[in-house]
């Protein structure tokens, strides 16, 4: 059997063990499931998955402060920078994914500890399998893929049961029942490009589905939500490939529904409008359904340069999306609806020097969101968000000339602000955060073979505003919505370490195992209404690198 073959046989058998991995503990489980956001899934850099049809359009969800690495920022190559890289045109795969790739990855994870907002989980455990990979397609093509499968568990569970309940639209129900969840996740993504007489043109699709269910529980929670999604894309190289200018449109069109059914007894729900609690169906003695729509797009304008040292990309773009949440299961029904718009804007660039020894890398990014919702039931009154994100970060590498060690550093700094206005509450608030952020990472060969990895990173949240005084409103209030905002405008800190080891074989794989843990602490001594304590993250994958 040639070398070629062996490694096909090899890919094919690394899939099908990734596959089993993750089916053995599925299959003892009910597959519906809630969703939250994974711990094992903090995997790559932004530019590995800025081509991916399913990224985050149309809201900017609220997060708290992490390193989101899981694995050493060594196990990964230096930044690219492209149309596929920067920009998320397909058409870039074309001649932007000449250097194969491929990972093949399982992980586990927990993220446990009492420094969280209302509506997250109070611990959370996940197992993930996932495969990746890019490669050339003969001379005038290449693709990029991703595929992935999760179990996770959340016990205690968060008594929001809606699938991000902190994103852009404030639109949720919550109820007083907080019995352990589990959730089955599903994510397949992949862009290709080819190049037809001096044209690129690229194509991606996705399709991301979510399924939770209470666990043994009086008080059913049910959770399904699917999400496909597609991206068309288009270049052209001139002066020599010196200049490039591209475009592309991507859509999603997504449903969630929810399903919440007392046996044995009965419980509470609330609806949640902005900063308003609606009773809506109070006891729940009956069946309670709700249906979400998600229809958002984008069409994004790109340009990029290139010198013999020095790559450069920059795009900007416009957004939309239209949310609706349907009660009833008749036709046509009537709906609230929640719609956004607005732009998305970013540059990156990368310089190498010393034959290829150092690399140098910045990339900034900003999205700007307002969003307005609609209710059927209401006078003419309104609810309004404007959000901003901007992010920045620059990255160095050395590699020493033998390549017996490598070190990186990457800083970032990140800006919020968020403002809500709800005429309906009468309620305004209007926040601003900065993070700025480090860190730090080593490789070292033990022995010609075998290499450590070793990191530290640091992140600081710093947030800051006008908020409603919670004293002054309901008990209820105070409870789902005071800790949030009481973190929002807190000082918090994020430490990490990552610890690593690689088998570089000589036929080209790459064995590794990573370790990661990270703490986020409260420093901010003035809060009453945020939970008092740490959060803890930690992983382990076991994986494969083809190269």
């Amino acid at each position: 059997m040639s070398g070629k073959a062996r490694g096909r046989m090899l890919h094919r058998v690394l899939w099908c063990c990734a596959a089993l991995a993750m089916l053995l503990p599925v299959s003892a489980t009910r597959v519906h499931a809630q969703a939250t956001s994974e711990v094992t899934d903090r995997t790559y850099p932004s530019w590995m998955t800025r081509w991916s049809p399913l990224s985050e359009l149309g809201s900017l969800t609220r997060t708290l402060p992490s390193t989101h690495q899981n694995q050493p920022l060594l196990f990964t190559p230096a930044p690219l920078v492209g149309m596929l890289w920067t920009a998320g045109n397909p058409a870039g795969a074309a001649t932007e994914t000449r250097a194969p790739r491929s990972e093949y990855a399982i992980g586990v994870g927990n993220e446990d500890g009492a420094l969280r907002r209302p509506l997250d989980p109070l611990t959370v455990s996940d197992v993930q399998a996932r495969a990746d990979g890019w490669r050339a397609l003969g001379a005038r093509g290449g693709a990029i893929g991703s595929v992935r499968f999760s179990q996770s568990s959340l016990d205690p569970s968060a008594i929001g049961v809606i699938n991000e309940p902190y994103a852009t639209p404030r639109l949720l129900p919550v109820d007083t029942s907080s019995e352990p969840l589990r959730r089955i996740s599903a994510r397949l993504e992949g862009a290709a490009g080819w190049t037809v007489r001096g044209w690129a043109l690229g194509g991606a699709l996705g399709y991301d589905t979510r399924s939770t269910t209470s666990v043994n529980a009086a008080f059913v929670r049910r959770n399904r939500v699917v999400l496909p999604a597609g991206r068309l894309g288009i270049s052209r190289d001139m002066y020599n490939g010196r200049l490039r200018l591209g475009a592309h449109v991507s859509g999603q069109v997504g449903e969630e529904v929810i399903d919440l059914t007392a046996v044995g007894r009965a419980g509470l729900l609330y609806q949640l409008e902005g900063y308003r609690t609606v009773p809506g169906s109070g006891v729940l003695s009956q069946p309670y359904y709700q249906r979400i729509s998600r229809n958002a797009r984008t069409a994004v304008a790109s340009v990029g340069g290139r010198t013999s040292a020095t790559e450069w990309t920059a795009f900007a773009g416009g957004v939309a999306r239209e949310d609706r949440f349907t009660s009833t299961r008749a036709n046509d029904p009537p709906s609230n609806l929640w719609n956004s718009a607005g732009f998305d804007a970013g540059a990156s660039a990368r310089h190498s020097m010393v034959n290829d020894r150092v690399w140098l890398s910045v990339n900034a990014r900003i999205v700007k969101l307002t969003g307005d919702a609609t209710f059927v039931r209401e006078e003419p009154a309104s609810l309004r968000t404007d959000e901003q994100r901007i992010t920045t970060s620059a990255e160095a590498r050395v590699r020493s000339g033998a390549g017996n060690w490598t070190l990186a550093i990457r800083t970032s700094l990140d800006a919020e602000q968020r403002m809500v206005d709800d005429s309906i509450a009468a309620l305004q608030s209007d926040v601003s955060a900065l993070s700025p952020g480090i860190m730090l990472e080593g490789s070292r060969a033990l022995t010609p073979s075998l290499h450590a990895v070793g990191g530290v990173t640091y992140v600081r949240y710093a947030g800051t505003g006008t908020i409603p005084d919670p004293v002054f409103y309901s008990p209820l209030y105070q409870r789902l919505f005071a800790p949030e905002l009481d973190i929002a405008t807190s000082t918090l800190s994020t430490s990490g370490l990552v610890l690593g080891a690689r088998w570089i074989r000589p036929d080209g794989y790459v064995l590794w195992l990573a370790a990661r843990r990270e703490q986020r602490t409260l420093l901010s001594r003035d809060r009453i209404f945020t939970p008092r304590g740490n959060r803890t993250v930690s992983s382990l994958t076991l994986g494969v690198t083809v190269r």
